[in-house]
């Protein structure tokens, strides 16, 4: 799957904008197999540990920003929650 092509699934599935920092938005990835989104309450820099880094790392890309809203957030991920990044990025759905 290329860098965009993820990018784009992770919106799909878990309304919440990322950027993959790789050579090119061409660069090869893992597939995104997930079919539902991570719980509300999953810290950013978990859901990134159990579900992004494991796609990206064995390519050689480790870094990744996360946008919410007009904020971007590429250190510190902390104890900001999937909830919340949702919520920023406009693209929650409607359930």
């Amino acid at each position: 799957m290329k860098v965009y092509e993820f990018e784009d699934k992770i919106v799909e599935i878990e309304g919440i904008l990322i950027r993959v920092e790789a050579s090119s938005d061409e660069a090869v990835v893992d597939g995104y197999d997930y079919s539902e989104e991570a719980p509300d309450d999953w810290r950013a820099d978990q859901w990134l540990e159990d579900r992004v880094y494991p796609k990206l790392r064995p390519h050689g890309i480790d870094k990744v920003t996360l946008i919410a809203g007009e904020t971007l957030l590429v250190d510190g991920f902390g104890q900001v929650t999937l909830n919340e990044l949702r919520k920023g990025s406009g693209l929650q759905r409607e359930l």
